[in-house]
């Protein structure tokens, strides 16, 4: 997905809703456990065995919910996660 794909994906679903926003982080094969790791403790602020329980799932199932709650905190961790280098989107519990 690109950056412009990934921006207008955060314009479409930036609407005021009573569901919790989701934060989906995506594998690659260029980041390294630690540093995906380190990530989610650091910015998701996921305990060490969560982050590694996370990166784990992540790696052999291809994405996950990292973290969950209102729209505008995930889409802060989300650009945090990208800048890192990351893979991720923010998603409403209701959509596909």
């Amino acid at each position: 997905m690109s950056t412009k794909q990934k921006e207008k994906y955060d314009e479409l679903i930036e609407t005021t809703t009573d569901e919790p926003a989701l934060l989906i982080v995506f594998n690659d094969d260029f980041n390294t456990f630690d540093h995906v790791i380190n990530c989610f403790v650091k910015i998701c602020k996921l305990t060490t065995d969560e982050a590694i329980s996370k990166t784990f799932f992540i790696h052999y199932n291809g994405q996950d919910v990292v973290q969950k709650g209102d729209f505008e905190t995930m889409k802060s961790m989300k650009d945090a996660l990208t800048i890192e280098g990351l893979t991720a989107v923010v998603q409403y519990a209701g959509q596909n």
